[in-house]
């Protein structure tokens, strides 16, 4: 558990190191929405980790509209 909490440390640090880099008008409520998926992980043991497994996934597919919004505005 202590492992995995270490890497998700270091996951939403370099998180927010890219979202710095590139947030802009157009992806500002998706990065908001990032930023804040920590908060929802919750208990210990068994219900810390399934709660982290939907954080992943949420963090996974909010990032993709994240880097889809950013491409939008590269584009125009």
């Amino acid at each position: 558990e202590r492992k995995m909490e270490r890497q998700l440390i270091e996951d939403y640090r370099l998180l927010v190191e890219e979202i710095a880099d590139t947030v802009n008008q157009t992806n500002i409520e998706v990065a908001k929405k990032l930023l804040s998926l920590p908060e929802e992980i919750r208990g210990y043991g068994h219900v810390k980790e399934a709660s982290v497994i939907q954080v992943r996934q949420s963090w996974r597919a909010l990032l993709d509209q994240y880097s889809a919004a950013g491409a939008e505005r590269k584009a125009a």
